[in-house]
């Protein structure tokens, strides 16, 4: 499968309005990755609906490829008010669909609606 390209899980945003640049953590992420938030550090990181961290509730979507295994990166994501094509988004090995399920209803509360 060829690899996506920067954002092209977006199916419509708001200009201005849906993205952001926050700090990454912790892995390589390819375009999609849906992301949780680490309470203590406010840094995004790959969703994690085991952790204790803060990372297993759903926050964000990583918008391009982004490096963070050694270092921490600045990188665009989707925050708010944006439609996405489901099937493109990036989940953590072995998630349930229960799992899913939930991290697409807390995207829902941010107007981050998946079809």
């Amino acid at each position: 499968m060829e690899p996506r390209h920067f954002g092209e899980f977006i199916l419509k945003e708001i200009d201005g309005f849906s993205r952001g640049e926050r700090m990454v953590t912790g892995g390589l992420y390819p375009v999609g990755t849906v992301l949780g938030e680490i309470t203590a550090t406010k840094q995004l990181t790959a969703l994690n609906p085991t952790a204790d961290d803060g990372s297993k509730k759903a926050v964000a979507i990583l918008m391009g490829i982004t490096d963070a295994r050694t270092d921490d990166q600045k990188a665009v994501v989707i925050e708010q008010l944006t439609t996405v094509r489901k099937a493109d988004l990036e989940w953590p090995t072995g998630i349930t669909d229960e799992q899913k399920e939930t991290a697409l209803n807390e995207l829902k509360e941010k107007f981050i609606i998946a079809r």
